[in-house]
């Protein structure tokens, strides 16, 4: 399900797109086996909208249940989730793809962190997004894209 502005493709002022893939989650954050969703990812979602003007954002969560179907893999390229995204990305756009990770997570340490982020074709882009979220407080951990 689609929330948020959308803006036009042709449109040429860069925006900030916030997307929440893991959003559905049926079952108590402390019931759980496996990492089914993302219990305070889409909360994360809303409280950044706060700090961007409305008209430069676009922001999607997801509710296909992660069990079923992971809106982060190549199998949901045809839901509407993907779909509305892909429609909504502009090559200069600031991608933001919103999880949240139990700090059990036997796979990686990202849950140590407060962001985490990728580095694809914008170094300069991504080393201004750490300086301002080191200096703002957080831990950032920076991941090849």
């Amino acid at each position: 399900m689609q929330t948020g502005k959308h803006s036009n493709k042709a449109s040429q002022r860069p925006k900030i797109v916030l997307s929440c893939p893991h959003a559905q989650c049926d079952i108590p954050n402390y019931d759980y086996e496996e990492h089914y969703c993302d219990w305070v990812a889409e909360e994360a979602l809303v409280e950044l909208l706060k700090h961007f003007p409305p008209e430069d954002v676009f922001h999607i969560v997801g509710r296909d249940k992660r069990v079923e179907v992971d809106l982060n893999r190549k199998p949901s390229r045809q839901r509407p989730f993907r779909k509305s995204l892909m429609a909504a990305i502009n090559p200069h756009d600031v991608h933001v793809d919103v999880h949240s990770y139990p700090d059990t997570d036997r796979y990686d340490d990202w849950w140590k962190y407060d962001f985490v982020i990728f580095n694809h074709n914008d170094e300069e882009l991504v080393k201004c997004i750490v300086d301002e979220v080191e200096a703002a407080g957080y831990t950032i951990k920076v991941l090849p894209g």
